[in-house]
């Protein structure tokens, strides 16, 4: 809300979300997704982390997952696409 509000006075032009939570709901009804799609229709570049789980529980490797804001269409999602062998 506060960088709705002070976009203009303080020339906002780019977001970065770099936290995450699991997606367990589309994007459409995540309430940290929706307000990341107001920033986007404000005229702002939402930039959020995709996720950094690594594992998962049992120890084995995850691809695929996405984390709320980054599984947003409106949000540039960034990641990496190697492990290099790290978590």
């Amino acid at each position: 809300d506060w960088v709705l509000v002070n976009r203009t006075t303080h020339n906002i032009r780019v977001v970065n979300i770099s936290l995450g939570l699991p997606a367990v709901d589309t994007w459409t009804n995540d309430p940290v997704c929706i307000k990341a799609r107001q920033l986007v229709n404000a005229g702002i570049v939402v930039v959020a982390s995709a996720g950094n789980f690594g594992v998962d529980s049992l120890g084995r490797k995850t691809y695929g997952l996405i984390n709320s804001p980054a599984n947003s269409p409106f949000v540039i999602a960034v990641g990496a696409s190697n492990t290099f062998s790290t978590i």
